[in-house]
């Protein structure tokens, strides 16, 4: 990583650069963790889906993203962050191929309305944890003619995470998210004392520290 910064500022020394972390890399020490990206990058990055997470709380669970954004600049040095990506794979009711999708895929489905409205959510979130900026994945569902080819014929759900369907219209997320359109940015809260450890003791078990330390947020979050 620092060859590569060290590159990429030769070409330009005022570019920030950033590496995507996905909240797996707070789960377990992979080796790549905020406290290495903050040695080599200005710029934190992280990526959160509740689905993927046993301990979210639901499906559409907002206050996870804004949690792992504390948790990466708490490990991180207090680097800017920006969240880079989350979003949710979604079907549509009354449409016969989302439906049997929903029931086929492994991991759960949203419906486009109730993504929208986690979307919207989740943008005010992070927008009150003073996220440099959120980036949602993706910009459009899979063409259904590939839905059989190898990946998208096991990982069902990956089909259809776009903000647009596959046939350019727009699902109802779009609107949530033109309606941050030149939003300010605001301060990240101060109040962090949901955070009873130190750094150093997070990684000598950090899934259970995680899961503990997102109820004690959401406790004080209440």
């Amino acid at each position: 990583m620092e060859r590569i910064t060290s590159a990429i500022h030769a070409a330009d020394p005022t570019v920030p650069i950033t590496v995507g972390l996905h909240m797996e890399d707070l789960e377990e020490d992979r080796k790549l963790g905020p406290q290495e990206a903050s040695a080599a990058c200005g710029l934190l990055s992280m990526h959160g889906y509740p689905i993927y997470a046993e301990w979210a709380e639901g499906h559409t669970d907002e206050h996870l993203l804004p949690f792992l954004a504390y948790v990466t600049r708490w490990l991180g040095d207090g680097r800017d962050l920006l969240f880079s990506e989350f979003g949710a794979p979604t079907y549509r009711r009354g449409d016969p191929g989302g439906e049997r999708a929903r029931r086929q895929s492994r991991s759960p489905l949203i419906e486009e309305e109730a993504a929208a409205a986690y979307t919207e959510r989740a943008l005010v979130a992070l927008h009150l944890a003073g996220c440099a900026g959120a980036m949602l994945w993706c910009y459009t569902d899979y063409d259904p003619a590939i839905w059989e080819q190898p990946p998208l014929d096991l990982a069902i759900h990956e089909r259809s995470f776009g903000l647009w369907r596959a046939d350019g219209s727009p699902k109802p997320s779009v609107a949530a998210v033109a309606a941050f359109a030149g939003a300010l940015r605001v301060e990240s809260p101060d109040d962090q004392t949901w955070i009873d450890i130190e750094p150093d003791e997070f990684f000598r078990d950090p899934r259970s520290h995680l899961t503990r330390l997102y109820r004690r947020y959401r406790r004080r979050a209440e």
